[in-house]
């Protein structure tokens, strides 16, 4: 496991070996110091492997690019896979403010990042990842692969007042 700027190994990622059909096939290991992983007694089967490290964009083996869906391989028994090298690239983050038409701070704003998809021959919108705004109405979206991303910005339908905020009671 290296970094892809500068090719330095990258500890503490981590490696998992996952079994779609058998969810006791899914083995995790860490990266050592030296970027290097050791998966061992795994049982032959079919398997797809994926790298993740906070700051950084996941990765699995097989895909052709970032955002793909990796390859599922088959593993024999008996058989041994060495020198696999994954270059994990830094993940960006866009942060901002969210405020109302008066200057206030938003609360509990869904911000959403997403990028621009054909599906079926059709142009939509995939969203990527997602955070609400805090008591100050910022927001932090990270994780995101490189490219270029709409940024959508609604407020929750729940828990909202709608029309005159005064209540009359008699007594």
């Amino acid at each position: 496991m290296i970094r892809s700027q500068d090719s330095a190994p990258l500890k503490n990622a981590t490696v998992q070996l996952a079994n779609d059909s058998d969810q006791e096939r899914h083995i995790a290991t860490k990266t050592t110091a030296d970027g290097h992983f050791l998966l061992k007694s795994v049982p032959a089967g079919q398997y797809k492997l994926k790298v993740t490290r906070n700051g950084y964009v996941d990765q699995e083996l097989g895909q052709k690019k970032l955002g793909d869906p990796g390859a599922t391989f088959t593993l024999r028994p008996g058989q041994r896979i060495a020198d696999l090298v994954f270059k994990l690239g830094r993940a960006g983050v866009i942060a901002g403010k969210a405020f109302d038409e008066d200057g206030e701070p938003m609360t509990g704003v869904l911000v959403s990042a997403m990028r621009q998809v054909y599906t079926d021959g059709r142009k939509g919108f995939k969203t990527t990842n997602e955070q609400q705004t805090n008591d100050l109405g910022e927001f932090r979206v990270s994780g995101l692969a490189p490219g270029r991303y709409y940024i959508s910005a609604e407020m929750p339908t729940w828990n909202r007042v709608v029309g005159d905020r005064e209540f009359s009671s008699s007594m």
